[in-house]
């Protein structure tokens, strides 16, 4: 492992670290050039060569940064003042040690009114949440709360994170309407990560609009029909978004029509007509409608209920990983194990977004399988921890991990074996592959079949499932546990087991 100068109590080594950190973001800014450069080209293999030899390159770049001691990532008040800026949405919290890496370009948006209102709606919703966005943790599933809000009724607000970098709120619903954010706003973190924290669906009445910073056509829904123009403020039907539609009088009207198969005819008006849907709709006409009813209906009603005057503004301490869960082990790439090699475990090297060794991948019943009980937490994506010490220079079989090694990337890379020492137990769970061991066993035993029906399977995964809890509720009874892990696994919570290496196949 090669390290840059110790910066440790010396003013030179910091002076120095810092020297060489500045070194490699111009470094960094050549390459993101060169992939702008590249970007809508059509090169063919040329373009396949080029982007192989930035991908080389910036792996070279990022093992020598993280071969340095962390950089200063204090953010200046100019700095702060900047990303803040009211042209950006302000319901968007910023992580801190982020800043100082924020590109920042100015939003091109038409649609400067409508956002501007989503933007204090999003942004009095916050100030009413018990915590402020930031302050949740981050989860695969929903992170959802309810307001209520007197002649609005029941809000719902989802708030979401990305990279560790931007925390907002996604969507706000309420009886009659919808914001949806997932808009870019020209806060962009290292080229990697934008802020979406501007409306890209916005929903009030029989109305939606769909708004794209490219301008790449006008689009509204109206009672489940879709309207869109490329050209010009007057929108016409989609033909082709029939066949998607679910209001169910369009459905109803659909029954054995062809309206969907063709190009936009005679067929189509007539059947507008017949649903008193109008031929076409007015851009400005429709958003000057949204636009009305969120500032004169919405806006009021939630600014009408008191901010909570002490919102929570840190996050909830993490449950502990006690001694008694027992010691874990996994599987990581030779290639994303350069991480740890270049860093020593030193979760400081890395930007919040790099912290991560192993990230939830693998659902553990994919969608559409299982039953219609089994529950979605089934379906999110984890990482498979074994249970039991890791020994060194012992064989890999020893490690194989129900439900993992086989039949995924563990036969097509090599991987090394590492000791997973959890710095805390949030989102881990353990599950019970006996029951679909014992089953496989015995359908090979008794049976001819060489695999599972479709059927079987899914009845079997729902049982499975079903054995799945939390790691502290866990009682010790399972045959073969194997530990889930529905959050990442961070660089500082490993450690490689020498000798024991997994070897693919090479035919």
């Amino acid at each position: 492992m090669t390290n840059g100068p110790s910066s440790d109590n010396n003013p030179i080594g910091r002076q120095l670290n810092e020297a060489m950190h500045a070194e490699h973001q111009a470094e960094q800014g050549k390459l993101d050039y060169m992939r702008g450069q590249l970007r809508g080209h059509d090169l063919d293999v040329g373009g396949f060569m080029a982007d192989m030899i930035i991908e080389r390159a910036q792996a070279t770049l990022d093992y020598q940064r993280w071969s340095l001691d962390a950089p200063d990532r204090t953010a200046t008040p100019k700095q702060i003042d900047a990303v803040y800026d009211q042209q950006y949405p302000q319901h968007v919290i910023i992580a801190p040690d982020a800043i100082r890496d924020i590109r920042l370009s100015r939003n091109p948006s038409t649609f400067k009114a409508i956002d501007k209102v989503c933007d204090l709606i999003c942004s009095a919703v916050a100030k009413r949440l018990p915590r402020s966005v930031d302050a949740y943790k981050p989860s695969q599933d929903q992170i959802v709360e309810i307001l209520e809000i007197p002649d609005l009724g029941s809000v719902k607000v989802e708030i979401s994170h990305t990279g560790n970098v931007f925390s907002e709120i996604s969507r706000v619903s309420g009886e009659g309407f919808e914001i949806w954010n997932c808009r870019e706003s020209g806060r962009v973190y290292k080229s990697r990560y934008n802020d979406t924290g501007m409306p890209f669906e916005v929903t009030y009445g029989d109305l939606k609009l769909s708004l794209y910073n490219d301008e790449s056509g006008l689009h509204v829904e109206h009672k489940g029909v879709h309207y869109s123009s490329r050209h010009s403020h007057t929108l016409t039907p989609e033909a082709d978004r029939f066949n998607i539609c679910k209001a169910p009088d369009v459905r109803a009207a659909l029954e054995g029509k062809s309206v969907f198969e063709q190009r936009w005819g005679t067929d189509a008006n007539e059947l507008l007509e017949s649903l008193e849907r109008p031929l076409e709709l007015n851009w400005n006409g429709c958003y000057d409608q949204v636009l009305e009813g969120l500032s004169e209906h919405v806006l009021p009603k939630i600014c009408a209920v008191p901010e909570v005057s002490e919102q929570i503004r840190t996050r909830d301490a993490d449950k502990p990983y006690l001694e008694q869960y027992g010691p874990l082990y996994a599987w990581v790439p030779f290639n994303d194990l350069r991480k740890y090699n270049a860093t020593g475990g030193d979760i400081t090297r890395l930007d919040p977004e790099e912290q991560a060794i192993l990230r939830p991948g693998k659902r553990f019943i994919a969608y559409g399988e299982g039953l219609p009980e089994t529950p979605d937490f089934a379906h999110n994506g984890f990482i498979w921890l074994g249970m039991g010490e890791a020994k060194e220079n012992t064989s890999w079989e020893r490690y194989e991990i129900d439900g993992h090694t086989m039949g995924s990337s563990m036969s097509e890379y090599r991987n090394q074996l590492v000791r997973v020492v959890p710095k805390n137990a949030e989102e881990l769970y353990v599950v019970d592959y006996g029951p679909l061991e014992a089953f496989r066993d015995n359908l090979a035993k008794t049976t001819d079949q060489r695999r599972m029906s479709d059927e079987q399977w899914n009845k079997i995964a729902h049982e499975t499932a079903l054995t799945i809890v939390p790691i502290d509720e866990y009682q010790g009874s399972y045959s073969r546990p194997v530990v889930l892990s529905a959050r990442p696994i961070n660089v500082d919570e490993i450690i490689p087991v020498e000798g024991v290496v997994y070897e693919p196949e090479r035919f």
